[in-house]
């Protein structure tokens, strides 16, 4: 038992060697839309694909994540909060519109 875990970063990375394309676009698909647990992702790139590689595809699959959770909460969460809790949105836009001079402190200390 002792040796198939031991062995496990040994075959991880002969894995990785030999399908490195799959390998990563495996490891973008997973970071993009996994959304807790990008901490362990990104830990993995670093010692799976060294230093600087792994930081690359962290900032860029960071940024792919945060885009396309951008795009789903505009495309799907407004309606949704439109149909669930629209006194309540009616209300914060009613704030938002009266505090439109300071609005980044009206959003930083909200």
């Amino acid at each position: 038992m002792m040796y198939c875990v031991l062995s496990l970063p040994v075959h991880l990375e002969d894995y990785t060697s030999d399908y490195t394309a799959q390998v990563l676009l495996g490891y973008c698909m997973v970071y993009i839309f996994m959304i807790p647990g990008t901490v362990f992702m990104s830990l993995f790139a670093g010692s799976r694909f060294g230093v600087f590689k792994g930081v690359a595809l962290v900032v860029f699959n960071a940024t792919a994540s945060a885009s396309s959770c951008y795009f789903l909460s505009k495309l799907i969460g407004r309606h949704i909060v439109f149909s669930l809790w629209p006194d309540k949105l009616q209300f914060f836009q009613n704030q938002v519109a009266k505090r439109r001079e300071g609005l980044l402190n009206y959003m930083l200390f909200l």
